[in-house]
């Protein structure tokens, strides 16, 4: 059988962090040992709160920076070559979206350049007539009038900006997309016409997308699996089925009711994110779970599967299917009773 299409395997990224100008420095782990996979054609949601290390790992998986530790494979290719740089038949099928079209656009190129630049770098057309007509077509596939080549981006809407930062990223032919919030920086209104402009988009050219969001009900929308991330590391990771219906994990229990705060299994949180710089001992997410008890605090969690191709890393996972199994027999016995 081929491999998967992208293939993550024991990702690490340590900084070294200068503490004052005397302080010597500490070892700041972003990212610790994560492994996941994507299947041509399909999206990956990575989840999680600001600090979890989100960011880090979609600039890890486009070149932006050296891995510490661990492997990148797209399209069957090493992302890096022997040289340690990114292999270059690879940079035209791998192209991200930012998360703040107001910043991701030059505000000096017109709209044009801004879209046919890939083009020009990739040596994919030659010819102004050429390149005019393919700004034509990518501005038609996200949905943006041919005269928007002659504009500037601060004469366009937040959502027409984002349309122009996928109409670039589309410019090149790619078949992998990493989409680091796309939608966070516009407003709800809006949100839902690029999420749907993407899926469209996906199914057109079959295109393989991880999206990176802090927001579960943008991943639960776009993603068939889902990996939920803490701290640098994955607290619960399979299918988008099992992770949002069969949760195993408190942390992801705990997104689930903030993206869906009507529903009766809720649990709080308190506190912020820890900072990675001291790690808590135990499970990661110990100091902030309404869970946890001395083996949290103590015992680092081993990541184990707890269904067909379903894995987490907690100790209290059937605590959390009580809580589940609870809510579902709650709920059946409210509307048999209405």
């Amino acid at each position: 059988m081929n491999e998967p299409f992208v293939v993550v395997n024991g990702l690490k990224k340590n900084y070294k962090i200068r503490l004052g100008m005397f302080g010597g420095t500490a070892n700041l782990q972003a990212v610790d040992d994560l492994s996941f996979e994507i299947e041509e054609g399909k999206t990956f949601g990575l989840v999680g709160e600001s600090g979890s290390g989100k960011t880090t790992t979609a600039r890890l998986i486009l070149g932006a920076e050296p891995a510490t530790e661990g492997t990148v494979r797209i399209g069957g290719q090493p992302l890096n070559n022997a040289k340690g740089r990114v292999d270059i038949s690879l940079r035209r099928i791998v192209q991200p979206v930012f998360q703040d079209p107001y910043t991701s656009l030059s505000p000096r190129m017109r709209i044009g350049r801004i879209i046919d630049e890939p083009i020009r770098i990739h040596g994919l057309l030659h010819g102004e007539k050429e390149l005019s007509h393919r700004v034509s077509e990518l501005l038609e596939m996200v949905g943006l009038p041919q005269e928007t080549a002659k504009r500037f981006p601060n004469e366009l809407s937040g959502g027409q900006r984002q349309r122009v930062a996928i109409a670039r990223a589309l410019a090149p032919n790619p078949r992998f997309i990493v989409l680091d919030e796309p939608v966070s920086a516009l407003d709800v209104s809006i949100q839902a016409q690029i999420l749907n402009l993407l899926k469209d988009l996906q199914e057109q050219f079959k295109l393989t997308y991880l999206l990176i969001s802090h927001d579960l009900s943008v991943v639960s929308f776009m993603s068939d699996r889902i990996g939920v991330l803490y701290l640098g590391r994955f607290m619960e990771l399979g299918p988008k089925s099992q992770v949002l219906g069969e949760c195993t994990h408190p942390y992801t229990l705990i997104l689930r009711s903030a993206a869906a705060p009507d529903e009766s299994t809720m649990m709080a949180v308190s506190g912020e994110i820890p900072s990675p710089l001291s790690p808590p001992s135990g499970c990661p997410f110990n100091t902030r779970c309404p869970l946890a008890d001395e083996r949290c605090r103590t015992e680092r969690p081993r990541f184990k599967e707890v269904g067909s191709n379903h894995w987490s890393a907690c100790h209290k996972t059937d605590a959390v299917r009580d809580m589940l199994q609870s809510d579902s027999e709650a709920n059946s016995y409210s509307l048999n009773n209405n």
